[in-house]
């Protein structure tokens, strides 16, 4: 069962999403702060982040920056979903390593379709 983390401090959307995901059969773990996403993610190994760039503690671009530095989630598939549409931050995301960035809004349906689409490509490389 993939363990998704959801890293966003909309509360309204990680409920969906969590009912949607877990519909799905997957296992999801969520966090409203760039701080409990590092911890949470070194302690779980989840196989897939799902990360807002506006939450509290430490941004996303700064979480991301710090995943991807770590030995323990270096190669973890990280999702960008950002309600901020900024180009700089599309390009800068992805330049980093993100596998993803999605716009907000975004339908919790639509926002799974994006990640078992995700996670089949790993499960197929």
């Amino acid at each position: 069962m993939p363990k998704i983390l959801i890293v966003d401090d909309d509360v309204q959307l990680c409920t969906a999403l969590q009912v949607h995901l877990e519909k799905e059969n997957h296992c999801v773990l969520v966090v409203d702060n760039g701080a409990a996403a590092l911890q949470v993610a070194e302690e779980e190994n989840p196989n897939l982040i799902l990360l807002d760039l506006a939450i509290p503690e430490l941004d996303g671009i700064g979480v991301l920056d710090q995943l991807k530095r770590s030995m323990y989630a270096w190669d973890i598939p990280i999702m960008v979903l950002t309600a901020q549409g900024d180009l700089d931050d599309r390009e800068r995301t992805l330049r980093m390593g993100a596998a993803r960035y999605l716009q907000k809004p975004l339908s919790p349906k639509d926002l799974a379709f994006e990640i078992t689409g995700l996670l089949g490509n790993m499960a197929s490389a």
